[in-house]
């Protein structure tokens, strides 16, 4: 049997990306994040997760800013 997540919770959503509680739930208020509710639990499931990630726009290469400078190319 495989062992794979079928959905997540908010706060799982949460720790796998870094972003804030607010702005899931804004996502999901604003129809960008499907989400399921199960009682009082908010549910993303792992197929909607990975759609909204994809819908995201992609960084362009010149829009990059690297807070770390020193930590690319050869040691100082």
């Amino acid at each position: 049997m495989e062992n794979t997540v079928a959905a997540y919770s908010v706060m799982q959503i949460m720790a796998r990306t870094g972003i804030g509680r607010d702005a899931i739930y804004r996502e999901i208020r604003e129809g960008r994040l499907p989400a399921r509710k199960f009682g009082k639990r908010t549910l993303i499931l792992a197929s909607d997760f990975e759609a909204f990630l994809q819908s995201l726009p992609r960084m362009e290469a010149e829009h990059f800013f690297n807070p770390c400078p020193h930590l690319d190319g050869e040691a100082a």
